[in-house]
């Protein structure tokens, strides 16, 4: 009993171990930030200026960002500030997702980062993608997530239609409170004349089309040789 006794104490101890690992890695992969504040300034050509603000709760040296490929989204520059201290991103693409990295940061707690960029959207029903950190935000004490705060302002006619999004009675400002940062926005506005959405501007899906054709391809073959096969076997169990 003494050996079964022992084995089942060290491997209560193993848990204990491996969950704080877990707990430990799941910190260390946190980006260090729980007060997020993004302003959109919609114009009445359709092209939105975003504004993000992460107040940072510890020092950061290098981090990852990613932006989601939205079709008929033309995206701007995209600037980095820490304290007025400009930051290179280093830019690249793996469809859908454009990844930015910046490293020799050196920003200390209670700084600011601030990324801005301009979106053209075309209008209509459209998207607007925000660039969002690799890594989950830190949770405000007390919440199951961080305090997210975005606000869409309409130089003309415009609605912000997701995610749930309340309305400032008098002013053209729509606001929502979040527990993490959406990849993308949604609002309705006039359609611009002078941007158009075609096929180039809309680009792919990951190649999510021909993973598509794939696999239709391959159930078009695969469902009849295998209700040939099995129509054989059951004629010849009959047999």
């Amino acid at each position: 009993m003494r050996p079964r006794g022992g084995c089942a104490l060290a491997s209560a101890a193993l848990a204990v171990v491996l969950a704080g690992a877990r707990t430990a890695a799941a910190q260390a992969a946190s980006f260090p930030a729980r007060e997020v504040r993004v302003e959109v300034t919609i114009g009445a050509d359709a092209r939105a200026r975003v504004r993000e603000a992460y107040v940072l709760t510890g020092a950061v040296d290098a981090a990852t960002f990613e932006l989601l490929d939205v079709p008929c989204a033309r995206l701007g520059p995209v600037t980095s500030v820490v304290d007025n201290r400009a930051i290179a991103f280093d830019a690249s693409r793996r469809a859908p997702w454009t990844t930015f990295r910046a490293a020799g940061i050196g920003a200390a707690a209670g700084a600011v980062w601030r990324i801005e960029y301009l979106v053209e959207t075309g209008g209509g029903d459209a998207a607007v993608p925000l660039v969002l950190p690799a890594a989950t935000l830190e949770r405000v004490a007390g919440t199951r997530g961080a305090a997210v705060t975005i606000a869409v302002t309409f130089a003309g006619d415009g609605d912000a239609t997701l995610p749930r999004f309340d309305h400032d009675a008098g002013s053209r400002t729509w606001r929502a409170r979040l527990l993490a940062l959406p990849s993308l926005i949604r609002v309705r506005v006039p359609r611009a004349a002078s941007v158009a959405c075609d096929a180039a501007t809309a680009g792919t899906s990951g190649g999510l089309e021909w993973r598509f054709w794939i696999f239709v391809a391959t159930m078009a073959i695969w469902v009849p040789v295998y209700l040939w096969w099995f129509g054989r076997r059951r004629a010849g169990e009959d047999d």
